[in-house]
């Protein structure tokens, strides 16, 4: 007579419980992968051919915002560094208070800029401009770890957005 092997009830029931606790865990991290890939998926796939056409007056309020941010960013950099939190915060407000397409002037030249810009260049903008008031929070709190946080946040977002919008003049973020 062949000898059966019983498996105790509690060991089968262990190993139906794992089993369908490590298929919820592997649709749980498939969910968490598609969530955080589709918002870079959907700039990259709406957004690749997306020409910003601004008006002149405008587009001079996009460049010297540009400036301002370029120049504070790497006051950042250096500041925090050496550990400099109040260099970090005032030049963190710099970047959050040159938000142009809340301060361009009166409400129609805004709706007007608003309206010419892409969603996502809309959206990566306000994204910076959030990130840099925290960054500003950090500093002011001396918080070191959540300051290179945001720091390089606002960083990836740069790069993001420039990869996007203006890979005519930063061609190698293209490749």
């Amino acid at each position: 007579m062949p000898d059966y092997h019983v498996m105790p009830l509690s060991i089968l029931m262990g190993r139906i419980v794992m089993r369908k606790r490590m298929r919820q865990i592997a649709v749980a991290g498939i969910a968490l992968a598609v969530l955080v890939s589709w918002p870079v998926w959907e700039l990259q796939s709406a957004n690749k051919a997306d020409k910003i056409l601004i008006p002149p007056k405008l587009s001079g309020l996009i460049q010297e915002e540009m400036k301002v941010i370029a120049r504070a960013l790497n006051e950042i950099v250096q500041a925090v560094v050496i550990g400099e939190h109040r260099i970090v915060a005032e030049q963190s407000r710099i970047i959050h208070q040159s938000f142009v397409l809340e301060h361009s002037g009166n409400s129609e030249e805004t709706d007007k800029l608003i309206a010419s810009l892409p969603q996502a260049f809309v959206a990566l903008d306000r994204k910076l401009h959030r990130s840099a008031k925290k960054l500003a929070e950090a500093a002011r709190g001396q918080k070191i770890d959540t300051e290179r946080y945001y720091l390089s946040e606002m960083i990836e977002n740069c790069v993001q957005c420039h990869k996007l919008f203006a890979t005519h003049r930063f061609p190698s973020l293209g490749r």
